[in-house]
């Protein structure tokens, strides 16, 4: 079994970064399921194997256009969503990814303390940001917030989202229990209006489905 957060290389120069070899095979499965199922059985992303991300990676791109300006809260040991999005973005030349998470560092940061934290590469065009959020963080311009599996800022992305007139779109993490799903599908409720649509798909789980917002599209006149 490997991890993706073990994909860094160092260069001569002292840089670091991740193997294209392997980010080539993870986006080759975003087109191929055999070979997806074939690489989830022996890459993971943290303790969940690769083909859980490409699943809700398939689902934002279904739910939102990716040409817009994107924030993820909580990327952990490897920013597999942000890169998979940066990838897309890149293919359609245009919007922004930015990724935050307060207990990664930079991978050439000197004091980084390895029993905790997890050292991260540069990666693509990704904007990083190793901080938390709360409710008076000043965020760059976005038109999406999200986090996948987030244990901390679930009612932050909300709030936030809330605040700015924003679309949102996360998943619990299992660590809490199913009924905070309730609680923070009220939040997004004050903050949603005639424009808007919240969005629970349980495709994937029962217990922690998917809670998203967007915006309603709509049908010109005839």
């Amino acid at each position: 079994m490997e991890y993706i957060r073990d994909f860094i290389i160092h260069t001569e120069d002292g840089k670091a970064h991740y193997d294209k070899e392997k980010l080539d095979l993870i986006l080759k499965c975003l087109h191929n399921e055999t070979l997806l199922q074939e690489t989830s059985k022996k890459i993971y992303v943290g303790v969940d194997p690769l083909y859980l991300y490409i699943n809700y990676f398939n689902k934002l791109k279904s739910l939102f256009d990716l040409k817009i300006n994107i924030i993820e809260l909580g990327f952990g040991e490897f920013p597999i969503m942000s890169f998979l999005i940066d990838h897309e973005q890149t293919i359609l030349n245009h919007g922004h990814i930015t990724a935050y998470d307060a207990v990664s560092q930079p991978y050439n940061k000197l004091d980084i303390d390895l029993s905790w934290q997890t050292p991260i590469a540069p990666l693509g065009n990704i904007h990083y940001k190793f901080s938390r959020l709360n409710r008076n963080t000043i965020l760059p311009n976005y038109d999406l917030i999200f986090g996948i599996k987030t244990c901390s800022g679930l009612t932050e992305i909300i709030r936030l989202a809330n605040r700015d007139k924003k679309d949102f779109f996360l998943v619990p993490c299992d660590c809490y229990p199913p009924e905070f799903v309730n609680y923070l599908y009220n939040i997004a409720k004050e903050g949603t209006n005639n424009d808007s649509e919240i969005i629970i798909d349980d495709s994937f789980s029962k217990e922690y489905p998917i809670l998203a917002r967007r915006k309603k599209s709509k049908t010109p006149n005839l």
